[in-house]
């Protein structure tokens, strides 16, 4: 599950995991290829991320440029099964 924080002065996006032991980023410059808030549309949900993983300040990150690379994952209970 995803735990959000805005930074408004640097207008920079995290996307925690784990208690912050993971992170995804989007930069001020990478947020208008995101048609919604981030921060709020991901806020709580289970997601799929990819991309490269780098560590900053010794935790893992991967740095999101565009929505391409995160994904809401539905819980299979959720989804309806055709037959």
């Amino acid at each position: 599950m995803v735990d959000t924080f805005w930074h408004i002065e640097s207008d920079t996006v995290f996307l925690n995991f784990d208690s912050g032991n993971f992170t995804c980023v989007i930069f001020k410059n990478s947020l208008p290829n995101f048609p919604f808030l981030p921060q709020s549309y991901y806020f709580g949900k289970e997601v799929e991320v990819k991309g490269v993983v780098k560590l900053y300040k010794g935790k893992p990150e991967i740095i999101l440029n565009n929505q391409a690379q995160i994904r809401i994952i539905i819980p299979e209970e959720n989804v309806s099964k055709e037959n």
